[in-house]
């Protein structure tokens, strides 16, 4: 399990964060989870954005997945979108102590939230943004599965988002689960 990013080239500079963690008890892995949030590049902020989301979305997740039997797809798939909606206050948060009252004073991100099983079984997820979710199988001949969506507002342009996090949310998050 981990993370990775790069800055790409369009832009100078990178904005993403992200985060991979295995959480479980002594005897056993419970949960892998990812997130990952790419600060909307042209716009003020957007780094602060995408660390902003990745802290909340991960610390509400360790307390949610922490103290409920989350094994389930449909608690994981509620935590994800419980640290989606942290991510999103902790935005909010940001941009009222910085007085950035619309989309144009930046503080923007897309943000991935993976909760998923060790091994078979149900995984939850939610994302709001650009970015693609594909899981890959582990058998040679076993086909990955696409289970998001990229949310654009003109697929032939690739920086056209129709969906993010920010002062104020574009569009909405998608959530949903997908078997392992």
């Amino acid at each position: 399990l981990g993370f990775s990013t790069c800055r790409g080239n369009v832009r100078l500079r990178n904005e993403d964060f992200g985060c991979a963690l295995s959480m479980g008890t002594r005897d056993r892995e419970l949960h892998h989870i990812l997130i990952v949030a790419d600060g909307v590049g042209g716009r003020p902020f957007g780094a602060d954005a995408s660390y902003l989301a990745v802290r909340a979305a991960a610390a509400t997740l360790i307390a949610q997945l922490g103290v409920v039997d989350s094994t389930s797809g449909d608690a994981r798939q509620k935590a994800a979108e419980a640290a989606m909606q942290a991510a999103e206050n902790a935005i909010a948060r940001a941009a009222k102590r910085r007085r950035i009252i619309n989309p144009d004073g930046g503080l923007q991100t897309t943000l991935i939230v993976a909760v998923c099983p060790p091994g078979a079984g149900s995984a939850g997820y939610a994302y709001i943004g650009d970015g693609m979710g594909i899981c890959v199988g582990r058998a040679e001949n076993e086909a990955p599965t696409v289970f998001m969506t990229p949310q654009k507002a003109d697929p032939l342009q690739s920086n056209l988002l129709a969906a993010c996090l920010g002062p104020d949310v574009l569009g909405c998050a998608c959530a949903g689960q997908f078997e392992r």
